[in-house]
Order: structure tokens, then sequence, then C-alpha cells
């Protein structure tokens, strides 16, 4: 009497493949598919199950070309989305560089800005999420003297990267450097002090607003 061959199910579970995990992922699941059927056709030679142990040899080979293809696609689509990503990012940040915003000071003064640069502040951000960035934005409550310091620094910061300590140690300063100068007149320090909290640029603010408390604390010593 033929002896019934029982069909032989390999599942492999691939994970999304990061991109520098791609190669070791796919060794990974196609190695543990093929220690999984391995297993199965030792236990079905052990029980001289020989019709069902050669089936179980060909559902492997055709499982582990299975699984291979479909772990390179996952892989390779991935990869694709990421540059995509990547790219649209790239393009996004590249548009926000060239768009050029006009802030309209109190005393009526123009001044040009980078939408990259104007963005620091999230009062003015969401001027232009609205939809009113084509249009010169008034500040009634800036002048353009003071105007002027708040877009130098939004011009550093969004222009200087910062992602390694020597670039954050270069950045901090020129903080220094920047609010030193500015100290020197108590007046202006004040005025950048309101001018950042009315804009919501809380670097400057708190870079201003330290740098008061400090002088306060030298002069009662």
């Amino acid at each position: 009497m033929p002896m019934e061959v029982e069909e032989v199910e390999v599942e492999l579970e691939v994970d999304q493949v990061e991109d520098e995990r791609e190669a070791e992922t796919v060794v990974e699941a196609v190695q543990k598919a093929v220690s999984d059927a391995l297993e199965k056709v030792e236990m079905m030679e052990e029980e001289g199950e020989a019709a069902v142990a050669e089936a179980a040899d060909k559902l492997l080979e055709e499982a582990v070309e299975k699984a291979v293809t479909e772990a390179l696609e996952e892989a390779g689509w991935d990869a694709a989305k990421k540059a995509l990503s990547d790219d649209l990012e790239k393009v996004s940040l590249e548009a926000e560089s060239a768009r050029m915003i006009t802030l309209e000071s109190s005393d009526g003064e123009a001044v040009k800005v980078k939408e990259a640069s104007a963005r620091l502040s999230k009062t003015i951000g969401n001027i232009i999420d609205d939809g009113r960035g084509d249009e010169a934005i008034p500040l009634p409550d800036v002048s353009y003297k003071t105007l002027k310091k708040v877009v130098e620094y939004c011009d550093k910061h969004a222009d200087e990267k910062s992602d390694t300590d020597e670039q954050k140690e270069e950045l901090k300063n020129w903080d220094k450097a920047f609010i030193d100068e500015l100290a020197e007149d108590d007046d202006s320090l004040v005025k950048v002090i309101m001018a950042s909290n009315y804009l919501k640029i809380d670097g400057l603010h708190n870079l201003a607003s330290q740098c008061k408390t400090t002088r306060e604390q030298i002069g009662k010593a």
C-alpha cells in the first residue's frame, strides 16, 4: 500500500530589513529555514519514512529559494522607500533655504530672511504655515535694530551644522561672542529678550535671559 506523503511546511519570518542589517537579516532568515527543515527531514529518516524525506528535501529547496527571493525583495523595497524619503527631505530643506520671507519691523523697515531661518521662530513659522508667507509679515513689537540681531542669530543657527562635538563647540563659542557683544548695551539685550519671547525663539531667549541673569548677579556681588 503506497505511503501517504504528508505535506511539509517550512515557515519563514522575515523582519523588516534595516539598511545596515539587510545582508545579515537575509542570511539569518535562510539559516533558520534550513535548520527547521533539516530537523524535520532527519526525524522522518530516523522513522524510516523514505518517501516523506525525499518530498521534504524537495520542499526544502523550494522554500529556501522562495525565502531568499522574498527577503531580498523586501530589503530592496525598504531601501527604495528610505532613499525616496531622504530625497524628499532634502528637496524640502533646499526649498526652505531658497525661499525668502519678508519681515516688517515696528518702524516700517523690511528685512528679508531665508525661510529656514524664519522658521526658528515658532510665531513666524505658524504664520508661514497659515499661507501668509508670500506677503510681508508685520512685527509690531520688534524694532529694526532688534530684528537685525534676531535674524543674525537665526541665520547662524539655521546654516550651521551641529552634528559633531566639534561643530557644537564652534556654535557654542559663536553664541558666547554674539551675546557678549549684545550685552555691552543693556537696553539692546533686554529688547532681544522681549523680541525672542514674542517670536518664540527658545534658543535665543534662553541665551539672552541667562546672560542678563548672570550680569545682574555679578552686579549684586
